[in-house]
């Protein structure tokens, strides 16, 4: 291997280290906004998009937005015309999503409770159970509220069963399973009631999202 193709490993891995340990470092700080030890794997990130239609989403919305890594797997598969909010309250968060060049994302740095507008899809990382209950109903409300327009989706993953009580008084959902993330996640796939894609809760699926 050339020592160019050297350095540039070793700056991956460095860059993929440093942000491990911000993520770290936010979660010691504050746990009950954070949710998780580590960022979402590519098997969760590629479970939370399966079920967006990408031709013709043009208006998105990620919660919860941490360091960007679903932020980057969205921007790769938006529109060219598209855009994505990201709703991030964190400071050094904000800093390191600030650093993503691409002029289809607009990052708002206050609380998700604000959302507001019309959009095709909302995507959530927000730890609903750990929250106070008031700040998750009101997320959950306005994300109904910009998802009725258009009859959108809203996808939320979470580690345990108990944000599912919630999520019923706003939405049908499927869960499914994906094993291979640390520690394993649930990803609700839920539309509104009474939408012409509305479909009621089905049995989980365990999903090891074993592709590459």
């Amino acid at each position: 291997m050339r020592p160019d193709a050297n350095r540039v490993g070793a700056m991956s891995v460095f860059q993929t280290l440093s942000r491990q340990a911000s993520y770290l470092r936010e979660f010691v700080r504050t746990p009950r906004e954070i949710g998780s030890v580590l960022p979402s794997s590519r098997y969760l990130c590629r479970e939370m998009l399966a079920a967006v239609d990408w031709e013709s989403a043009t208006s998105l919305v990620e919660l919860g937005a941490a360091e960007g890594v679903l932020t980057t797997w969205i921007l790769k598969r938006m529109r060219p015309d598209a855009t994505l909010t990201v709703y991030e309250i964190r400071p050094e968060f904000v800093r390191v999503l600030r650093e993503i060049q691409d002029p289809r994302l607009i990052i708002c740095d206050h609380s998700a409770e604000f959302l507001s507008g019309s959009h095709d899809a909302i995507l959530s990382s927000l730890p609903l159970v750990t929250l106070p209950r008031r700040v998750s109903l009101r997320v959950l409300g306005a994300s109904r509220k910009a998802l009725q327009e258009k009859h959108g989706l809203f996808v939320q993953y979470q580690y345990s069963r108990l944000a599912e009580r919630l999520l019923s008084r706003f939405f049908t959902w499927r869960k499914t399973i994906v094993l291979r993330n640390i520690p394993p996640a649930r990803v609700y796939t839920c539309r509104l009631r009474n939408s012409p894609h509305d479909a009621p809760p089905a049995a989980s699926r365990r999903k090891e999202a074993s592709r590459t």
